[in-house]
């Protein structure tokens, strides 16, 4: 079916920029005003509808439907009519539960105006949505995430030492539970997570995606939660809200038997009567509150935010004792790449939502990094020539014959960081050396030392010029009640 539509030329081209391009040009560079004749393949209505918008933008505005509007968006931005685009993305937004019940194919949306309605829409607005097939709620989680991250300060590291994750904002606070503690020059204690400067939050994501059948409204929280940052009245700590349950204490008090030394009668950890420890500890947690100048409006609507999604942005509570206890074959198993069955199905298959005690993030962070840490070393394009052969030599990380994945990793960042370490010392001894050997080579020309004859000659002839010499002092000996 064909139909010939006439339009002013100039008003086609400024609405319409799509068209800049079939423009003609004169020889001298200058746009010739000929008449053109332009065939386009598309949809008659939706066509003609843009037609009538161009005569009458507001009124036409006016008279976009449900029906339509995905169809009208779609060409909107093909042709380059962004004040239509924008219409188009805020109908969308305010009729969004109708559009997705309509039979369309969502796929067509450019992702640009995907992340465009995605910072247009607040997330407690998307968990309202019922989309049964999924044909946008989990695009739009998908660009919200992305939006997240496109922050600077929301930028997540992986500790080296603990695989937790954090921000550069956290790092002053956090502890690390396993890094080594020592002393800055103001006498405070400070242990520290360390950044592995190998990480990809990107390639994690996708990860938790891929091989972890995580949805993505459960990645967008799950990475929410660790950039959310509060302080507990109860415990008196920072938190983040991954961790909202973690208000760690002890159910019974420790005993010590007279001694500095004791052991907690719930759980057998051992106590300390002065303790210098830089976190509370304890063998029982609860959920954090708020208190004091935290209580405001704005962190009470985080914290309750926080405690309606607790099954997926929380990661529960395990003491060390409990963690060599419950997750020492799990976490033995994931690293060894083996699969734990259950209900006849892989672990690694299942939603960890549908999954009895699934691991928490930690376990997954170092799964992730014992799959896929060892290429990111072999591979990486940002490192220097030198440090990836280094590298490559160190681990024997070769394209073919490549060893198990599951069995853990040759080489870790601390071990690099101690070859490294090693080799400059190499470096300063080689350079020690060779100044020790021109120091030699210079005291082989050099005059020969001042002796104490010399010293003592001089002052004979300063006396003779009429300075005194000072008299040596008398020598006084203790003799031996003994002695006779």
């Amino acid at each position: 079916m064909e139909k010939d539509f006439k339009c002013d030329k100039h008003t086609l081209l400024s609405q319409m920029k799509y068209f800049e391009k079939f423009q003609p040009v004169n020889s001298s560079g200058s746009t010739a005003l000929e008449d053109l004749d332009i065939s386009v393949h598309c949809d008659i209505q939706i066509f003609e509808w843009l037609m009538k918008y161009l005569q009458h933008p507001q009124m036409q505005t006016k008279s976009l439907e449900v029906a339509n509007v995905i169809s009208i968006l779609i060409s909107a931005e093909y042709l380059q009519m962004p004040r239509l685009v924008e219409s188009c993305i805020e109908f969308v937004k305010s009729n969004l539960g109708e559009v997705l019940k309509l039979p369309i194919d969502t796929n067509c949306i450019a992702p640009n105006i995907l992340k465009k309605l995605a910072s247009m829409i607040r997330v407690e607005e998307l968990d309202e949505l019922k989309d049964r097939k999924d044909k946008l709620l989990s695009k739009l989680y998908m660009k919200k995430l992305e939006l997240l991250l496109e922050d600077e300060t929301h930028s997540l590291l992986r500790c080296v030492y603990c695989n937790k994750l954090f921000t550069n904002a956290q790092k002053s606070w956090r502890v690390c539970s396993k890094a080594n503690i020592f002393i800055d020059f103001h006498g405070s204690v400070i242990a520290e997570h360390v950044s592995d400067r190998l990480w990809d939050v990107n390639k994690f994501i996708h990860y938790l995606r891929q091989q972890c059948s995580l949805s993505w409204k459960e990645i967008y929280y799950k990475i929410w939660a660790h950039l959310v940052t509060l302080h507990c009245g109860e415990c008196d700590q920072d938190f983040v809200g991954s961790e909202i349950g973690h208000c760690v204490y002890h159910a019974q008090k420790p005993r010590f038997g007279g001694s500095n030394y004791g052991t907690y009668q719930c759980c057998g950890a051992p106590a300390i009567r002065f303790d210098t420890a830089l976190r509370n500890d304890g063998c029982t947690a609860k959920n954090h509150r708020l208190a004091g100048s935290w209580k405001s409006a704005e962190n009470e609507h985080l914290f309750n935010e926080l405690l309606k999604r607790h099954n997926i942005v929380a990661e529960p509570f395990i003491s060390e004792y409990q963690y060599a206890e419950k997750y020492k074959v799990l976490e033995a198993q994931t690293l060894n790449g083996r699969l734990s069955q259950q209900n006849g199905k892989a672990v690694d298959s299942l939603p960890l939502s549908k999954i009895k005690d699934s691991p928490p993030l930690v376990v997954l962070i170092r799964r992730y990094v014992a799959n896929v840490g060892e290429s990111n070393y072999c591979a990486s394009e940002d490192e220097d020539e030198d440090e990836v052969v280094e590298a490559k030599e160190s681990a024997g990380c070769q394209k073919k014959g490549r060893k198990d994945r599951g069995s853990e990793a040759i080489f870790s960042p601390q071990k690099m960081k101690s070859w490294r370490i090693d080799a400059l010392r190499g470096d300063d001894r080689a350079q020690m050396q060779n100044i020790i050997r021109k120091l030699k080579k210079f005291r082989g020309d050099a005059p020969a030392p001042i002796r104490r004859s010399n010293i003592a000659a001089n002052n004979a002839t300063k006396s003779t010029l009429g300075n005194k010499a000072l008299p040596p002092k008398p020598v006084v000996r203790k003799q031996s009640k003994y002695s006779h």
